[in-house]
This record gives structure tokens, C-alpha cells and sequence, in this order.
């Protein structure tokens, strides 16, 4: 359709000043103003999904993109492709948005640096990580540590050491509901890890939480 030419300093003020949705904003507008790098990265700061409606060179501009994923770590997914393969920048983008990780090329979802950083940033991110990552313990500890939703993630192996589990229940209590069986009917391993964080004794399972000997056992710890 016909777009009518645009007064780039107006629409520069615009954007400023929207309140509405950007992405709907930038994508009704001319050529011109999705290709203004002023306006593209002022949207962005607001939605990093605008992005989807930037020109084509904009997409390929590294300020313009990081602004984005900064915002929304799915803005990520609308970025040249060119871009998502450089490895530095991958870095820069997981920096500032770990669950960036999801976006870029499986190579770098395999890169334990590219991981350990996404992870450091937002546990959640290791969703996104290759199996082979997901069984590394000091990835999985970074991330299951900080973030519940990192847990279902982790390599099932990890779940029956007993030095993860509770290096990971020491700060995040939940980690004992995904510990092996093994480990959750081991009355000795879990009282040892209240005795590091109380919080743990409400995940222990209901049995033992209902277990007089048990909790007396635990709350002496």
C-alpha cells in the first residue's frame, strides 16, 4: 500500500513520545523512517520486538540489535543473520540478556563460554544450552542456584551426586525435589543439607515432613 512520505525530525519526536505499541507504530510507517537509526533505536528501548519492522541494515547494526535484546531477549530472533553468527557479538548479546541464548545459531549453544555467561546472567537460560553443557556441573550449579525454572534442565545424571545437589539446594531449596530417589529417602544426606539451609525441610518429601523423628532430627541440626 501506499505509505505517504514522513517528516523524519516529526517522526523522530514521535517515537519519543509514543505511548502505544511500537511495533505496531514502526511497522505502518514509510521505508524511510524504519531505516532512521534515531527513531529504530528509540523504539526498541521501549520494545526490543520493534526491531521485526527495522530495515534491513538496522538489523545488522550492533547497537541498534544489543538495544533490543537488552529489552526483550526474543528481539534477538529478527536480527541478520550475518550478526547471530559472530561470535563476539553472540557474547555481547548473552551478556546483556542471558535467555538470548535461545536465539542464536546451536554452535554457540554448545560454546561453554557463550553458556557459562548466558547462565551467570539468567539461570533460565540453560534451556537453551546442548546437552553436553547441561551435564556440566559448574554450569548447571551457576544456574540452578539462582533460577527454579533452570532445575528441569539439568543433565538427570546430576541429580544423584550428592555434592551438586546440595551445592545447589545451599542457596535454592526446590533443587531437592529434583534429587534422585536415592537421595530424597537418604535421611543422614537430608538433614546435612537443612543444616545448611533450613528452608530445605519444606521440600523434603511429605512423608519425612510428617515424620516426627525425622523433623526433630532436622530442626536439632
Amino acid at each position: 500500500p501506499f505509505q505517504p512520505a514522513m517528516d523524519l525530525p516529526a517522526a523522530r519526536q514521535e517515537a519519543k513520545e509514543l505511548r502505544g505499541s511500537a511495533r505496531e507504530w514502526l511497522r505502518s510507517k514509510p521505508e524511510a523512517v524504519r531505516a532512521d537509526r534515531e527513531v529504530v533505536l528509540t523504539l526498541v528501548q521501549k520494545d526490543g520486538l520493534a526491531l521485526e519492522h527495522a530495515s534491513k541494515a538496522l538489523k545488522l547494526d550492533r547497537e541498534v540489535v544489543l538495544a533490543a535484546v537488552r529489552k526483550g531477549a526474543f528481539a534477538l530472533q529478527h536480527a541478520a543473520t550475518q550478526l547471530k553468527s559472530d561470535r563476539s557479538f553472540a557474547l555481547a548479546c548473552v551478556q546483556a540478556n542471558g535467555y538470548a541464548l535461545g536465539c542464536l545459531p546451536e554452535k554457540f549453544q554448545a560454546d561453554r563460554e557463550i553458556v557459562q555467561t548466558a547462565v551467570r546472567e539468567d539461570g533460565s537460560a540453560l534451556e537453551y544450552a546442548s546437552e553436553r553443557l547441561q551435564a556440566d556441573r559448574e554450569i548447571a550449579i551457576v544456574a540452578a542456584r539462582w533460577s527454579d525454572s533452570a532445575l528441569e534442565y539439568v543433565a538427570e545424571k546430576l541429580w544423584n551426586d550428592r555434592s551438586f545437589v546440595r551445592a545447589v539446594a545451599e542457596q535454592n531449596e526446590t533443587a531437592v525435589e529434583y534429587a534422585s530417589e536415592a537421595l530424597q529417602a537418604d535421611r543422614k544426606f537430608l538433614v546435612s543439607l537443612i543444616e545448611a539451609n533450613t528452608a530445605v525441610l519444606g521440600r523434603v518429601p511429605a512423608a519425612l515432613q510428617s515424620d516426627r523423628s525425622f523433623v526433630a532430627s532436622a530442626v536439632a541440626a
